[in-house]
């Protein structure tokens, strides 16, 4: 069973990442809705329920954009974070995991993640809830940059516009396919 959680990722992130590198999009948010819905059901299963919390507030607060009012975007926003910090302080144990969340969200409001990546790769911490999946994380991207050449990357931290984002960025998915093979090899070789 446990050996079917590690590799059955790879059967819906593989091939999306491929796509990605070819078109720079994913055909469908549904590819990355169904596989997170999936990780936080397993999650549940397994008692982690403030991890599931905190990305069922980072999902409602990502969606504010839709709200009538500034005020109500604002407010949403706030709420998002609170219910993030207050699920670490009630469950320690799950603080690794709401804060990598709490960073692919915040990687998608700075507009260096698309919706679907940051999605899925709130899917695969919800899943794993492993520490290590971070580490993996962090070196697939440097990994990345440094094939692309794309060191000064690394000194800019703010926001993209949609063109500099285009000019100068990659597709997320290879970086966290990568990264999730890191992971499962660490976790399988190198206990």
């Amino acid at each position: 069973m446990i050996a079917l959680l590690d590799l059955t990722p790879f059967a819906w992130l593989i091939p999306l990442a491929f796509y990605d590198l070819k078109t720079r999009q994913v055909p469908s948010g549904w590819f990355a809705a169904v596989p997170c819905l999936i990780s936080s059901l397993i999650a549940l299963l397994r008692g982690e329920w403030a991890l599931v919390l905190a990305v069922a507030a980072i999902y409602a607060a990502s969606e504010r954009a839709s709200l009538p009012q500034r005020w109500m975007r604002s407010v949403v926003f706030v709420v998002g974070v609170f219910v993030c910090v207050g699920m670490m302080m009630i469950d320690p144990l799950s603080m690794p995991g709401i804060v990598a969340l709490m960073g692919f969200w915040f990687m998608f409001e700075l507009n260096w993640w698309g919706g679907v990546d940051a999605l899925l790769a709130m899917g695969l911490m919800v899943l794993w809830n492993d520490p290590r999946l971070i580490i993996c994380w962090l070196i697939a991207q440097v990994f990345v940059l440094l094939a692309r050449k794309r060191y000064f990357l690394l000194a800019f931290p703010r926001p993209l516009k949609p063109e500099e984002l285009d000019a100068l960025g990659f597709p997320a998915l290879p970086a966290l396919t990568i990264a999730a093979l890191l992971f499962v090899a660490w976790k399988w070789f190198f206990v």
